[in-house]
């Protein structure tokens, strides 16, 4: 960003630095857009979902700016990642076979909030890591759904977190 100001009639131009997105700068009150780096979709939730309580996360090329918060844990560098217009979490679907898709938790609090660590990655980019666990939060198959993988070092399991006020 360049910030242009005038001082006593003569205009100057500096650049000044953006807030970083994640890690190490987290804040809590902050919201994110997160975007997947194999094709630079916005994660949301599906809208196709059976019920209401069972929304999957998506990174479809068709999703619209969808914001995110990460709210802390005791641990630090610990995170659960809230859907902000419903203040849902992120949990895993234990209810299909392997590799079990991400969806938000629902209204009941069925399942507890998958913890996560926002690894970098390089680049700008990130890995989000299941805490204390060998799974990446992965772009999977033509679906556009996201789950729980091993790592690959594939771009499938890359997204960026881009801070946003569009809440």
């Amino acid at each position: 960003m360049v910030s242009i100001c005038t001082i006593q009639g003569v205009v100057h131009a500096a650049a000044v630095p953006q807030a970083s997105a994640v890690p190490g700068n987290v804040n809590p009150s902050f919201a994110y857009n997160i975007i997947s780096v194999a094709n630079a979709a916005y994660v949301d939730v599906t809208t196709d979902s059976p019920d209401f309580d069972n929304f999957n996360l998506t990174a479809s090329p068709s999703n619209l700016e969808t914001p995110w918060y990460l709210y802390g844990t005791k641990t630090a560098g610990v995170y659960t990642v809230v859907y902000c217009s419903m203040d849902f979490g992120v949990t895993v679907d234990n209810s299909t076979q392997a590799p079990n898709p991400l969806r938000l938790a629902s209204r009941d609090n069925d399942r507890p909030l998958l913890p996560l660590q926002i690894v970098p990655a390089g680049g700008g980019a990130y890995k989000v890591k299941v805490a204390n666990k060998n799974l990446l939060w992965t772009l999977y198959s033509a679906e556009n759904k996201i789950r729980l993988l091993p790592p690959n070092g594939k771009k499938t399991q890359l997204w960026k977190f881009v801070e946003t006020d569009n809440t």
